[in-house]
């Protein structure tokens, strides 16, 4: 569970950053290289210059960057980062990216820490019952639903599970 400090500093971040990313950004990694290349710009910048942009970074490496771990990449290479660049920018691949991990990060405050997308419950009205709970992939917040089907998972009390007074599910002693 995430301290109430460092949930108070991610929600800052979110209300003092702009919903659209405040710049692009596109990347080109080869599967078989030990490295990959960004290249961020202005909003307005030109699809080509962008691509540009990466397709330079692509072409300009060498051994002596990345630590050590740099190398030449072949004009081919270059060329694919270029391509690459413009398909990620047409596809707005990076305010996607932006736009989820802001909603990950409301998820995580709401949550407190990472929410799974779905968690089988037994039943608060039938303990031989399985409830699903079930966390909506945009705002959040959680549903639960009645499962259709036997689980063939044992009963709470079989286990020495207790009903929960003060929520949903079962406990048990530590």
């Amino acid at each position: 569970m995430t301290d109430a400090n460092q949930l108070l500093q991610m929600q800052q971040w979110l209300d003092s950053t702009p919903e659209a990313p405040p710049f692009r950004m596109v990347q080109f990694w080869h599967p078989d290289w030990s490295h990959g290349h960004n290249y961020f710009a202005a909003t307005d910048e030109s699809l080509e210059s962008v691509a540009e942009g990466l397709a330079y970074a692509v072409h300009d490496c060498n051994e002596d960057r990345h630590n050590g771990h740099g190398r030449r990449h072949s004009e081919a290479s270059a060329n694919a980062a270029y391509f690459d660049a413009i398909s990620q920018v047409l596809g707005n691949e990076d305010i996607q990216a932006y736009q989820e991990l802001r909603r990950d990060m409301r998820h995580y405050i709401k949550w407190g820490g990472h929410a799974p997308d779905v968690v089988f419950t037994p039943s608060q009205r039938d303990p031989d019952k399985w409830d699903v709970i079930v966390k909506n992939p945009e705002t959040g917040s959680a549903s639960i639903y009645p499962t259709l089907q036997d689980l063939d998972m044992p009963s709470p009390r079989e286990v020495g599970a207790m009903p929960n007074p003060l929520g949903p599910g079962f406990i048990t002693r530590k």
